[in-house]
Order: C-alpha cells, then structure tokens, then sequence
C-alpha cells in the first residue's frame, strides 16, 4: 500500500527534521566516537540549538520509515558485541539505503560513514552490516564529525 507519493527525506534544518534514531541502549558497546556523535546531537549538533529529538521504536522498518518521513538520521553502528553490524546487507541494509538515495537521503556504512550501502558486494547471503541512514546534511554532518575524530 503506497502512504505517500513521491517521497523524498526533509533536510534537517533547525526547525524541523532534528531527529535522530538508534538503539541507546548499546551506546555503551559503541565506538567512542559514535558516543560522542550521539552526545552531540543530545546537545545541539553544530547549531548549539536546542537538542536533537531522540526517537527509537527498535523496529527497523518503523524507526526508517519515520526517517523517511520527517528527515534525520538513524544510527545503527556495529558495537562491541556485533562489530560486523546487526543488520543484514542483503535483505535490510542495502534495500533501506537504495529507497533513501531514490528519496534523496544517504545511506553509508563503515568507520568513517563513507561507503554507499549500495555499492557493497555481499560477500555471502546472511553478511551483516551497520548502516547510517537518512537526510544528506544529517549523514555528511556525521562524516565530518568523525573525520574530525580521527585526525585528533
């Protein structure tokens, strides 16, 4: 059933599309780096506004299609307990990020966040994969963020 026509992710701008999604519960197991992302958009983000809305279902369809809908990102980093990722690249991972480039989102993947979901080989039918997903600006904003971590 088609909910909406010609979808397309909002850019998150400071007044609407300041969501972001992700398993807090991990963020322990995260990489340091994805901690201090997440703290950062607890705090504003680059913008020193007010902080980033934090909404997350667990259902990775209904956490990515309310990143469709209202723009954002959504986090789902590979942790200590997965470092491959949870989700998998051919039947999760790939099919998200090739509806949220058609609707002029990213979708990325490695420790950088800069590899298209999209332009992975599977190396076998159940390989797994973190991902990051959802607005252009949000998605480059955390590609920048952790090119900054990794020169320091």
């Amino acid at each position: 059933m088609l909910s909406h026509e010609d979808v397309k992710i909002p850019e998150t701008t400071a007044f609407d599309g300041r969501w972001y999604s992700g398993n807090q519960g991990n963020v322990d197991k995260w990489a340091p780096e994805m901690r201090a992302y997440a703290a950062h958009l607890q705090n504003g983000g680059s913008e020193k506004e007010t902080p980033f809305v934090y909404r997350y279902v667990g259902a990775l369809v209904g956490d990515f299609h309310r990143t469709l809908l209202f723009g954002g990102i959504w986090l789902y980093p590979p942790d200590s307990s997965a470092p491959e990722g949870k989700a998998r690249l051919l039947y999760e991972v790939a099919p998200m990020g090739f509806m949220a480039e058609q609707a002029g989102g990213m979708a990325t993947r490695g420790g950088l966040a800069l590899q298209r979901v999209v332009e992975v080989t599977p190396e076998h039918i159940h390989q797994r994969s973190p991902m990051f997903v959802g607005s252009k600006s949000m998605v480059v904003g955390l590609q920048r963020f952790l090119a900054k971590k990794a020169e320091a």
